[in-house]
């Protein structure tokens, strides 16, 4: 995962990749510390064709470096 720091405009590798992989979803910073990204396909060539839409949500922490399941997307 790339984190883009807007500050110093430039984009830096965290080198902690997403639990779930995903694509076509949205990322949202929550406050200083955390960012949430939900919804999107799933993004794996050996099992899925791309037209299965995650539910879940997975939030991020800048600080620890640590990803944690957030809530599921409404219905």
């Amino acid at each position: 995962m790339f984190v883009y720091n807007i500050l110093e405009d430039k984009w830096e590798d965290t080198n902690t990749p997403m639990p779930q992989k995903r694509t076509s979803h949205a990322c949202l910073l929550i406050d200083e510390e955390e960012i949430i990204v939900t919804g999107g396909y799933y993004d794996d060539e050996d099992r899925y064709d791309g037209s299965v839409f995650l539910k879940l949500s997975e939030i991020y922490n800048l600080k620890q470096r640590k990803w944690r399941q957030g809530p599921d997307l409404p219905k």
